[in-house]
């Protein structure tokens, strides 16, 4: 059985903040992507390009946007929001 102790320094070494912070980027903090996923025939299969546009999922890029038109090329951390979606109710505009 883990440690409570063990537990909770795990949690703390995976936090998406401990992350940004231990990359040391100050990069990281702009957003590069969000998508929605659309596609009702998509699936979760380890293919990313699949994976994040299947039906309900979100994500949200952080750090490098070259591929967008974008002028940071250092690191890039993707946040995936598994969980489907039965309804959007605020629209977020940048």
């Amino acid at each position: 059985m883990v440690e409570k102790k063990s537990l909770d320094n795990l949690i703390e070494k995976y936090t998406l903040k401990s992350l940004m912070t231990n990359i040391n980027d100050e990069n990281m903090y702009q957003i590069a992507e969000i998508g929605i996923g659309l596609n009702p025939n998509g699936s979760i299969r380890g293919v990313i390009i699949e994976d994040e546009s299947t039906l309900g999922t979100v994500h949200i890029g952080l750090g490098n946007n070259i591929l967008w038109g974008g002028e940071i090329e250092q690191n890039h951390i993707l946040i995936w929001f598994l969980k489907r979606l039965k309804f959007i109710s605020t629209v977020i505009c940048l």
